[in-house]
């Protein structure tokens, strides 16, 4: 805008016609210019125009005044900046991404979680979105955007036309005492400006870049909160998915192991009674049971191993479980949101010990055998040697209903002894075959002998041998 200083009594002058009065105040002051010289126009337009124009003449009001525009458009660039800045720090704020390090953690071991990484587990199974699902929920930022977009567009669009840079100059210049005079000088500096016409283009064009912008953002932003809520729900979602299969596979594991224990000890028991009662067993199986094989038999001397066999009462799942297996089972319910319904004995908790699973009383076994063994030797050394051969048949009573053997000579008792019942007598679990027998047999012949002989010398220990 521009100012011509006149006198008091010209301020009155008008036009023939009754024109305007000139010379208020405008936007440029040129004190020092001598006021033009008054000149009538018959046609009735403004007197002195030219000279006004003279007198501002370069200020470039048209320029000036789609630079006020461009300030426009500036401010709103600037509002939608700091909406795309505050928008996103806020929607941010608001989601909850997975993070698969607290992932890796549990599945090393849950149990070994610090209380900070606990917490943002549980923040991420428990996560809702609750910030703005668009740009215009609420958000003052988005508010002051959108007015200073359409401010920014108006202006422009404002600067194509003579009643829209009118309204311009009065938003940009208006004061209470900018009259209608001074507004219509004002827009015959714009009028005159040369470069004016390109400047108001190039703001318009430049509004509605800004404003197309400004949709642009606002569709990138409104799908950039969805994204981050879909995110959200999906950090939950998968969380969720995660402990619970975590605590399915370690449940799933706890009971296949346990009841393929089960399983092992019914298999072990029912072995090791066959074993037994076949005759035959493994040397494992005979470690188990605590029996000396080193020999490649054990004499049972007419003793059923078979009742000193036990299996004792199947674990429960908390007694099988160890304790490390429960803390971890424990630690991922407790991620997980829910009660532990499946370990709830902890003072059970690894009491389990699955070599007492199948036990062999090998203590009263031997005993028994051992007594056996000495009643065995007794009745044999009765019926034998006791009073020599002529009194062999005295013995025949105390022998014959315990032990099986028969009356009359050695020979007949030594051919007993490849019977059933003198096989099982004398014979070992495990011996080679026929070598129990055939061992026992000689080994009663050469004590036999021996004792005899010891006694009544060899001639008689042959004779008695040989019946």
């Amino acid at each position: 805008m521009a100012v011509v200083f006149q006198d008091e009594e010209d301020k009155d002058k008008k036009n023939e016609e009754g024109g305007t009065t000139l010379g208020t105040e405008s936007a440029v002051i040129n004190p020092t210019e001598a006021p033009p010289a008054s000149a009538n126009s018959s046609s009735g337009q403004y007197t002195n125009l030219q000279a006004y124009l003279d007198a501002n003449k370069g200020i470039n009001q048209g320029q000036a005044l789609a630079g006020k525009v461009n300030t426009e458009i500036d401010e709103a660039e600037a509002a939608q900046t700091q909406s795309d800045t505050n928008f996103r720090n806020l929607v941010k704020q608001n989601m909850v991404a997975e993070d698969q390090s607290i992932y890796d953690k549990i599945r090393r071991s849950p149990v070994e979680l610090t209380q900070q990484d606990r917490d943002a587990f549980t923040n991420m199974r428990t996560a809702q979105y609750k910030g703005p699902k668009s740009l215009s929920d609420d958000f003052t930022d988005y508010v002051n955007a959108q007015k200073e977009n359409s401010e920014a567009i108006q202006a422009g669009k404002a600067t194509q036309s003579e009643s829209g840079r009118m309204a311009l100059l009065k938003q940009y210049y208006g004061r209470p005492d900018y009259t209608g005079g001074q507004q219509k000088l004002d827009q015959l500096l714009v009028q005159n400006d040369e470069g004016a016409n390109s400047a108001f283009a190039s703001a318009k064009e430049r509004a509605e870049k800004q404003s197309t912008n400004f949709g642009t953002l606002k569709d990138s932003l409104n799908q950039y909160a969805q994204q981050a809520a879909e995110t959200t729900s999906n950090t939950a979602k998968n969380a969720t998915g995660f402990i619970n299969q975590q605590q399915q596979d370690l449940e799933g594991s706890l009971k296949s192991n346990y009841q393929n224990e089960l399983a092992r000890i019914d298999k072990e028991y029912n072995d090791i009674n066959r074993a037994l009662a076949s005759g035959k067993i493994t040397q494992s199986q005979a470690k188990k049971l605590r029996l000396d094989a080193s020999q490649g038999a054990v004499k049972l001397y007419g003793q059923n191993p078979l009742s000193y066999l036990n299996k004792s009462a199947s674990p429960t799942l908390s007694q099988f479980a160890s304790k490390d297996d429960a803390a971890k089972y424990q630690a991922l319910a407790d991620l997980a949101g829910r009660q532990n319904t499946l370990l709830t004995s902890p003072e059970q908790f690894g009491t389990y010990d699955p070599n007492q699973a199948v036990t062999f009383d090998t203590n009263r076994f031997q005993n028994d055998v051992t007594g056996n063994q000495a009643r065995f030797n007794e009745a044999m050394n009765r019926k034998i040697i006791g009073g020599g051969a002529q009194n062999i048949a005295e013995q025949d009573a105390d022998l014959g209903g315990e032990w099986g053997l028969t009356t009359g000579s050695l020979q007949d008792n030594l051919n007993w002894l490849q019977t059933p019942q003198g096989q099982e007598a004398m014979s070992g679990l495990n011996a080679p075959l026929g070598q129990g027998v055939v061992q026992a047999r000689e080994k009663v012949l050469m004590d036999t002998y021996n004792k005899l002989k010891a006694k009544y010398g060899a001639d008689t220990a042959l004779q008695i041998i040989n019946g």
